[in-house]
């Protein structure tokens, strides 16, 4: 399989693991297949949560899923909805659904970037091995900026660019002086080298948004982490419900079960 995510092939049982944007749990199955302690799992979608509560249940304590949109300020100034996602050649991208205060689709219940970051680390008493955010800029940003990102050994994922609405109160100077909603990656690189991190982006494509990996400097590379980016050279994992084979993102109807 394409391990898009470079995720280590051994993970350890006092490992704990974030995933925001858990979609129907991939990347939460894996983690906890190759030895992960706990992983919290955050997913907006209702239809995705359940997939995903059902695809995570074999793990049992150590999948902690929960229903709740991130958001990337304290506390969010108006409800928010769930939109729905975008259908580009005929196909939906179900890995790239949007949040925002927009009263349309479903309301969705909320918890703050830091409370889902003091939730999995205990308030700082404990690290975080790797925290996997499928999000807009905005939130990437805000995690960049947080105190708790002390607690982070290492940090994957994609993003899009910030939405207007996600980007309220989120500007950022820095090199060129870019703002929310026209982002650089280079922004986002600059602030966590400032904050201790090793960080590289693979640029967006027509097909796949922008990747991001980092690690605090100086820590060891994973022993097992995958160097070639789009195979690594470990056996395809097997998991009954969870078939995500699709390089785009999206989820075949018939695997929607």
């Amino acid at each position: 399989m394409w391990n898009k995510y470079r995720l280590p092939s051994c993970l350890e049982a006092g490992d704990v693991v974030v995933d925001i944007g858990a979609h129907i749990g991939a990347f939460a199955y894996l983690a906890l297949l190759r030895g992960a302690g706990v992983v919290y799992a955050f997913e907006a979608d209702g239809e995705n949560f359940g997939i995903a509560l059902r695809n995570l249940g074999w793990f049992g304590l150590r999948a902690s899923v929960k229903h709740l949109a991130v958001w990337h300020t304290e506390n969010p100034p108006e409800p928010l909805y769930f939109h729905g996602y975008p259908r580009v050649g005929g196909v939906w991208k179900t890995g790239e659904g949007t949040v925002g205060p927009a009263p349309r689709g479903q309301r969705v219940r909320v918890i703050s970037l830091e409370g889902a970051l003091r939730l999995a680390c205990k308030g700082g008493r404990k690290r975080i091995r790797i925290a996997k955010l499928s999000c807009d800029a905005a939130l990437w940003y805000a995690l960049a900026r947080s105190p708790l990102l002390a607690s982070v050994n290492e940090l994957v994922g994609e993003y899009s660019s910030a939405s207007p609405s996600n980007a309220v109160g989120l500007r950022v100077a820095s090199g060129g002086g870019s703002k929310a909603g026209g982002m650089k990656n280079l922004d986002l690189v600059g602030i966590l080298q400032r904050r201790g991190f090793e960080a590289d982006v693979i640029e967006a494509t027509a097909s796949d948004p922008a990747r991001i990996f980092a690690r605090q400097a100086g820590g060891a590379r994973s022993k097992h982490s995958g160097d070639n980016d789009r195979h690594t050279g470990l056996a395809p994992y097997q998991c009954p419900c969870i078939t995500r084979e699709s390089q785009d993102g999206s989820i075949p109807d018939n695997h929607r079960h």
